[in-house]
């Protein structure tokens, strides 16, 4: 069996279709897909392991690198096959149509690639953590940010987000099934409980908010959130907040108690006299004789 590779002289299959029906890939820059029409017109059978793809050699400045088109096909001597092609391109290639040609049986061969937009954003970290849960608090953090798609995208960020008691279901749902009742007096008990658990929207603000965040580049995020009016200082908030196309995870707990030292009386003993905090002893008084 004859191997053909892209590093390898391409003289086993040939196109059935002709160059005008050229081969087209449409998707996002990882995940192109397409069909390609192979034919063996040798008297041996052929595996096409991959074929190479160049830019065009009159082309200048051609945005996509020279790569290899993963084909993997077994094909017998005289057999015409239908391969699924998936293919992979940079990350950051832009969006619209770039052509490339392949060496099929001595002839090159037109591939139109349709690169559709995507957006992808990386945040770094994924979740914050905050203490204190008194109302009108405001807490602050740095989000570092990775434009890893191949658009510009501009930085937005949501400026009511909920905040959520943690357990707050589980609490009006016990609540609620003790109440005495049909099953709407328990939902209505249930939705009652928890609008009284609920408080109002959380205030998000990015500095940021407004600016560009260009394709490959990252840019420092410094949020702010600022809790309502009605939060209860010994609870546990948590939610998230839509940044780009991302979820930012936030969890923010009660402050901690300050906890203060306690006293312990002072323990004085002298020669020939009993100390005034000995056992069975009164403050200024001398023990009682048995």
């Amino acid at each position: 069996m004859k191997i053909i590779t892209a590093k390898a002289a391409q003289k086993g299959p040939e196109m059935l279709a002709s160059p005008a029906e050229e081969l087209v890939l449409i998707g996002p820059p990882r995940r192109l897909k397409g069909t390609l029409v192979l034919e063996n017109k040798a008297d041996a059978p052929v595996f096409v392991q991959d074929v190479a793809l160049r830019p065009a050699a009159s082309k200048k400045g051609a945005t996509l690198p020279e790569t290899a088109l993963r084909v993997g096909a077994n094909l017998a001597s005289g057999e015409t096959r239908s391969c699924t092609i998936r293919q992979r391109l940079p990350d950051t290639t832009p969006p619209g149509e770039h052509t490339l040609y392949m060496d099929v049986g001595g002839k090159q061969v037109p591939v139109r690639c349709v690169v559709q937009a995507r957006c992808k954003v990386k945040l770094s970290p994924k979740r914050v953590e905050f203490f204190g849960t008194a109302p009108n608090t405001t807490h602050t953090a740095e989000i570092q940010a990775v434009n890893m798609g191949n658009v510009p995208v501009e930085v937005r960020a949501s400026r009511h987000v909920t905040a959520r008691a943690l357990d707050d279901e589980c609490r009006s749902l016990s609540l609620a099934a003790r109440t005495e009742g049909g099953y709407e007096t328990t939902l209505d008990t249930y939705v009652h409980e928890l609008k009284q658990e609920t408080p109002g929207w959380l205030i998000v603000a990015l500095k940021e908010a407004g600016q560009t965040l260009g394709v490959g580049l990252s840019m420092l995020l410094h949020l702010t959130l600022t809790l309502p009016a009605d939060t209860k200082p010994d609870r546990i908030y948590q939610g998230e907040i839509r940044i780009f196309d991302r979820l930012l995870a936030y969890v923010i707990h009660p402050a901690p108690k300050q906890t203060r030292k306690k006293t312990t009386g002072r323990k004085t003993t002298t020669k020939g006299k009993t100390s005034p905090t000995a056992k069975g002893s009164r403050r200024g008084r001398k023990p009682r004789e048995i």
